[in-house]
């Protein structure tokens, strides 16, 4: 977000009250947003508000953001195993304080340099590692996911014809 919202104010600034209430209630808010989404286009298209063919472009659009919704929580309910993370790390650690009796003999007053080089490589991918096990976060080195929605809000606006809001710029070279 721009650093003052939260994606959860933001996403509420689209929903009604009895709207919010129902997403407290149910278990996977995406797929009521959907719905939500879905409804929203029907009543329009009843109304006359918009022609057929219009509406079966946006609900393509909506089934698409189904299928994107449906990949990104297969990618975040794939957990990386707490084993695997725990191998990398005692790997490492043990790595770091073996191979300066290793290189001793041959790198000589060397080795403290080197291996605090090799140190800071192995533990820089292990947090590395860590930052990239949960990339839907509402983080800086976590996936711009809120600069994303407002590009898919913007591009809906103007389908549309509203005003649109201007696109989320980056702070601090954090585009979030």
């Amino acid at each position: 977000m721009d650093g003052r919202v939260t994606a959860l104010h933001d996403r509420n600034r689209f929903l009604n009250f009895d709207e919010q209430k129902k997403l407290l209630k149910c278990k996977n808010n995406a797929n009521t947003i959907l719905l939500f989404m879905s409804k929203i286009l029907g009543k329009a298209h009843s109304a006359g508000k918009i022609d057929t063919y219009s509406m079966i472009h946006v609900q393509k659009i909506i089934d698409s953001m189904c299928f994107m919704q449906t990949a990104a929580e297969r990618i975040q309910n794939t957990s990386l195993p707490l084993a695997y993370s725990l191998l990398v790390y005692r790997t490492s650690i043990l790595y770091v304080l073996l191979v300066p009796f290793a290189i001793a003999p041959t790198i000589g007053w060397w080795t403290p340099l080197f291996t605090a080089i090799v140190a800071y490589t192995f533990f820089g991918l292990d947090e590395l590692a860590k930052e990239i096990q949960e990339p839907f976060r509402d983080r800086p080195m976590c996936l711009a996911l809120s600069a994303m929605c407002r590009t898919i809000e913007i591009d809906a606006l103007e389908v549309l014809g509203e005003d649109a809001p201007p696109f989320l710029k980056p702070t601090g070279n954090v585009l979030m």
